[in-house]
């Protein structure tokens, strides 16, 4: 996973994404690998059953705002298009 989410933030960068945008994604990925590492589950294995699991962590465990969950599925969506783009994962379960 970790090699993953440093290609996906290098990929940010060159795209001239703001360093709060990185930085922020960053933060929501290291959370998702926790959860995933918690799971057992590798990032090529994961099904919209681990993320709806890890939004509703979110929701009942942290006490998240439904905005920060929001910001953090959309966070998601993008890692996941990327991975499917780089050939990582065959489709993107987000």
């Amino acid at each position: 996973m970790e090699r993953h989410l440093r290609a996906f933030i290098e990929s940010l960068h060159r795209k001239a994404s703001s360093r709060h945008t990185e930085s922020s994604y960053e933060i929501d990925l290291r959370q998702f690998a926790e959860f995933l590492t918690m799971k057992k589950t590798p990032v090529e294995a994961v099904d919209h059953v681990v993320i709806r699991d890890f939004l509703n962590d979110l929701y009942t465990v942290r006490k998240l705002s439904k905005s920060s969950v929001s910001r953090k599925l959309a966070c998601l969506k993008t890692f996941f298009k990327f991975l499917l783009s780089e050939g990582v994962i065959r489709y993107n379960p987000a």
